[in-house]
């Protein structure tokens, strides 16, 4: 059985089309890290990460950790057949193909390929061969991947990425209410869209350098957070999550594990993360189990929707 990798060519957008057309000519997908050399020298990923410390003068454990995984990944588990999908930035597919072997470095083949700086030379490489279609694939403004360099997903999101229109909802675990759960992704939004006047400035929205909005459908290895935000006042990650028909045990250990992947894989030098748990009605199961996860609070919301009678004597305008 194959499995399914979303890799991006380069995230520079000033360099990304040059080093996608070079991937697509040559048949092959590229990864930069040069300054670690021959990736396959290294025996074990405890060697390697003291190999990245020291070649990019770093001890932020997050990042690192993140980072030497998706190296790793590249050179170790993607295998022949396996299926590649490059994406430009978190909303564009560019191609699909399919892995011909494993990851090899050459230390020529993508010299100065992005520029002249060694930290954006290619030199690690999978062959690849790069079907006809897909290509340049949109997906009606949805973000529907990560920021990482590289991961995994499994069989059923690929095939929903694989459509013509991606259905996000397909990927959602455990959903039990399908009426419930329809009604907050509306919420979501509307919490996206009024987030400010909600949250009062306490909790801002997730935005990268450029000022666009990323904590939406915040894609991890772990699956997707509802909203990523931080509170500025503690420096603290906040993981907000709809409880969308979902059983109640199953969104407070969903939650965990974005917390956790969040504490790993973004927090730096001490910062912290949180969780908040948003539900339309009071729900004790809920409430025991957050009451034990001091980092957790729950919310909840009202709606409040009334039919009036038109009155009798209201006269339609001519």
């Amino acid at each position: 059985m194959p499995r399914y990798w979303v890799v991006a060519p380069f995230e520079n957008k000033d360099f990304f089309e040059r080093v996608w057309q070079f991937d697509l000519a040559n048949g092959v997908i590229s990864i930069g890290w040069s300054d670690l050399g021959d990736i396959s020298a290294y025996p074990d990923k405890d060697s390697l990460r003291a190999a990245y410390e020291e070649k990019r003068n770093t001890k932020n454990s997050g990042s690192i950790t993140r980072a030497v995984n998706m190296i790793w990944n590249f050179y170790h588990e993607i295998g022949e057949g396996d299926i590649i999908l490059a994406r430009r930035g978190t909303k564009q597919l560019v191609a699909i193909g399919t892995a011909k072997g494993k990851a090899y470095y050459d230390e020529n083949k993508g010299r100065n390929l992005a520029s002249d700086n060694s930290e954006y030379n290619h030199r690690s490489f999978v062959d690849v061969e790069w079907h006809d279609a897909p290509r340049n694939k949109e997906y009606d403004g949805k973000v529907v991947f990560g920021i990482q360099t590289i991961y995994e997903i499994g069989e059923a999101e690929y095939e929903a990425l694989a459509k013509d229109v991606v259905n996000i909802e397909e990927l959602e675990e455990g959903v039990q209410n399908q009426a419930q759960f329809f009604l907050e992704k509306y919420l979501q939004q509307f919490v996206i869209d009024n987030f400010d006047r909600i949250f009062g400035g306490n909790i801002v929205l997730l935005q990268d350098e450029q000022g666009n909005i990323t904590g939406r459908e915040y894609r991890t290895d772990v699956g997707r957070i509802d909203i990523l935000a931080r509170e500025p006042a503690t420096n603290s990650f906040v993981v907000i999550e709809l409880k969308k028909g979902r059983e109640s045990d199953k969104v407070v250990g969903q939650t965990l594990r974005y917390m956790g992947w969040i504490r790993e894989e973004l927090c730096q030098d001490g910062q912290n993360v949180k969780g908040m748990i948003i539900c339309q009605e009071f729900d004790d199961k809920l409430y025991y189990a957050t009451k034990a996860v001091p980092n957790i609070t729950l919310k909840h919301y009202r709606i409040q929707f009334e039919l009036l009678d038109t009155p009798s004597n209201m006269k339609k305008d001519v």
